[in-house]
């Protein structure tokens, strides 16, 4: 993912992508094993 640009949120950084579909393609060939537990995981949108 190259990154856009990022900017401060409620004391909270947020941070554009721009995703390469093959960058994506082989991280997800790893979601198995890099998986995270879901209490532990904060995805921000």
């Amino acid at each position: 993912a190259e990154v856009v640009r990022s900017y401060l949120v409620e004391d909270s950084y947020v941070t554009e992508l721009r995703l390469d579909i093959r960058k994506m393609d082989k991280l997800r060939d790893y979601g198995e094993v890099q998986q995270v537990p879901e209490k532990r995981q904060q995805t921000l949108f």
